[in-house]
């Protein structure tokens, strides 16, 4: 009997297929991560930008807008529970953004302390 026939070889993926592949882990890892943590590994990871000041620049700005944010939240959780209505919601949340602002401001020009 004659031998059985060689299977065709399968094709070779393009490379540029293999390039796209390879870049997918990078790719998702950029995407998933938070952007402080992105901020943080750049500024520690270049020679040029590795500094305390630009460190502590980036972890005071993070917690002013976490701050922000949770006061924002508290308010209006505020403003539903206790019944406010329509514009006064929008006012009081005006009014918070102000008064952060102005102490951002101030805390900047004062030094932080």
């Amino acid at each position: 009997p004659p031998p059985p026939a060689a299977a065709p070889a399968a094709a070779a993926p393009p490379p540029l297929l293999l390039r796209a592949l390879s870049l997918l882990p990078a790719a998702a890892t950029v995407a998933l991560m938070p952007g402080t943590l992105l901020r943080l590994n750049y500024a520690t990871a270049t020679e040029q930008l590795q500094d305390n000041k630009l460190l502590s620049e980036i972890a005071t700005e993070q917690r002013r807008e976490h701050f922000r944010d949770g006061l924002r939240a508290l308010l209006s959780i505020s403003v539903v529970l206790h019944g406010g209505g329509g514009g006064c919601q929008s006012s009081l949340l005006g009014k918070a953004d102000a008064l952060l602002a102005a102490a951002a401001a101030a805390a900047a020009g004062g030094g932080g302390g």
